[in-house]
């Protein structure tokens, strides 16, 4: 009897505590809540639908969303769609199996732009109150048709332009297209340090251009002290998985896309050497989620044996924060500056100095010097965008 007691108890027990590793009762496992941005450039005002997350996206299009959820968005009557959630979603991600040139995404990319309460999409997309309450009456819109903007569009654009007080106006399909893939491409700039390997192994570093999508940077093999420049072969393609490839100086063609917006992954082989090949990966080093421009920029001394890049964002006030990457000591260092009338100056944290100019498109080239015993100095270029 005793016994039975004992066992009946610790089936109680072992109840009880499997509840408890549970949440308990209907509670169950809470999935991890991330932070993301919908962007078209940034759009706010939104209605979002994330799991238990219901809201409005922020200022810079910032939502909240359960891991490995999907995620809905809205404006009043409209739906815009659902895509599985992620760091960074666009109109692109709210079509099953959408191109950027599909017409629906492309349809969906119009209307976000044509709501903006300036009539600016270039500074970011913003829903005012005003309208978000008229959209309540809103009916469902048809992005796919052939017949799209329908009569319910255009009634819709008035009474936008009345709510806000100011015009507004539907873009047609090219300003729409041309203006979604600049925010894809800029979103997905910036530098990626990893390593390669397979029949032979090193590290990498790219860099990719914010305005032309070109990757380029630097490669070196183990046991090599001299970095190898990286040219663009193809452009990052927006519209493919946002595929690239690029060769370096010893004819090893790397091929990857964008798994994530913070990491790359792909191929190698040798084009020269048959047999030569393996895999790549790199993540993302740097980005503040505030940033008003970033920039992405490669770098080299005088001699060519050092190479490595720097990510630096600007802030509204001009302000500069960012990384640097060494990829033959494979070292990381913050730097920190400021933009005054078009001139860029930075200081890394061991301080190193750069100088340079920027142009009317963003383009960025300047010079360096270490302040080390061997007091280096060289060269950099890259490009910037506006991100928000």
């Amino acid at each position: 009897m005793l016994n039975k007691k004992l066992k009946n108890n610790a089936i109680i027990l072992v109840s009880v505590f499997g509840l408890a590793a549970c949440g308990g009762g209907s509670g169950g496992f809470k999935a991890k809540v991330k932070n993301g941005v919908f962007k078209d450039s940034n759009v706010s005002g939104l209605t979002y639908v994330a799991g238990d997350n219901e809201d409005i996206t922020g200022s810079k299009g910032e939502f909240k969303y359960e891991e490995g959820k999907s995620v809905s968005f809205s404006v009043g009557g409209v739906d815009l769609g659902t895509g599985k959630a992620k760091p960074v979603m666009t109109p692109l991600d709210l079509v099953e199996n959408g191109k950027l040139t599909s017409d629906e995404v492309i349809n969906k990319a119009r209307f976000l732009m044509m709501l903006d309460k300036n009539n600016d999409p270039n500074d970011g997309i913003e829903i005012s109150s005003a309208v978000r309450a008229k959209a309540e009456d809103w009916k469902k819109v048809d992005f796919a048709s052939d017949n799209f903007p329908s009569a319910d569009v255009y009634k819709m654009i008035t009474q936008a332009a009345l709510a806000d007080g100011k015009e507004h106006e539907l873009p047609d399909k090219d300003t729409a297209l041309a203006h979604l893939k600049t925010t894809l491409i800029c979103s997905s700039s910036g530098v990626f340090s990893g390593a390669y390997t397979g029949t032979e192994a090193g590290k990498l570093v790219f860099v990719i251009n914010p305005v032309s999508g070109e990757v380029m940077g630097s490669t070196l093999k183990e046991g090599d002290t001299t970095p190898l420049l990286t040219s663009s072969t193809t452009a990052v393609d927006a519209d493919n998985e946002f595929n690239f490839s690029s060769t370096d100086a010893s004819s090893r063609k790397f091929t990857g896309k964008m798994a994530s917006s913070n990491e790359m992954v792909g191929v190698w082989l040798n084009t020269e050497k048959a047999g030569e090949k393996g895999n790549f990966s790199a993540k993302r080093i740097g980005g503040e989620s505030d940033a008003l421009y970033r920039y992405s920029v490669v770098y080299k001394n005088r001699a060519g044996d050092k190479r490595g890049a720097f990510s630096f964002d600007v802030d509204a006030s001009n302000n500069i924060t960012g990384t640097a990457y060494d990829l033959v000591s494979g070292k990381q260092q913050d730097l920190s500056g400021k933009i005054k009338d078009n001139t860029l100056t930075v200081k890394l944290k061991d301080g190193t100095q750069l100088t340079g100019l920027i142009n009317s498109v963003l383009s960025i080239t300047g010079a360096w010097v270490s302040s080390a015993a061997d007091a280096q100095d060289g060269i950099f270029e890259g490009g910037g965008c506006l991100l928000n």
